[in-house]
């Protein structure tokens, strides 16, 4: 003869939680085992593409600190469309062969927003003193600045 068993609320409450927590357990291990099998699949193709390091744009904090003994510095601001033929004028200029080094500064750039200005001002060595109302080309000698141009036929004419 068969025995019955009967249960408490508190044995019957707590079949009741490892059936849940099994069955949690059971369709966490589930989507784990789903997502390895997709992610061995090669959904993502993997490049082997080596970030590298932009030189020639840099911030006109720094422009007296850079290890060249001599070179250009052309302040320009990105968002001005009137920049484009300097601009394209500049990366002529870079192609070539034996010539004094040029850098970008975008003015644009929130480290060189306080360096523009409503009236131009610039000190040989205090690079804090520096301020630039339009696009300027810095020519830059032995840590000082050497020379200030603002006028765009001029820097064309540096440039070429």
């Amino acid at each position: 003869m068969k025995r019955e068993r009967y249960y408490t609320e508190e044995q019957k409450e707590i079949q009741r939680f490892v059936k849940i927590l099994v069955s949690l357990i059971i369709i966490i291990l589930g989507f784990y085992l789903l997502t390895q099998k997709l992610n061995n699949k090669s959904v993502y193709k993997r490049t082997d593409n080596k970030g590298s390091i932009q030189y020639s744009y840099i911030y006109l904090g720094t422009i007296l600190n850079l290890s060249d003994s001599e070179y250009y510095v052309l302040a320009v601001d990105s968002q001005d469309v009137n920049n484009t033929y300097l601009l394209n004028e500049a990366s002529m200029y870079r192609q070539k062969t034996n010539k004094i080094p040029l850098y970008y500064a975008d003015l644009s750039f929130e480290l060189n927003k306080p360096f523009k200005a409503n009236s131009s001002n610039y000190n040989e060595t205090n690079i804090n003193e520096l301020k630039l109302k339009k696009t300027t080309l810095i020519r830059v000698k032995n840590g000082k600045i050497a020379q200030f141009v603002e006028k765009d036929e001029e820097i064309e004419s540096l440039l070429k």
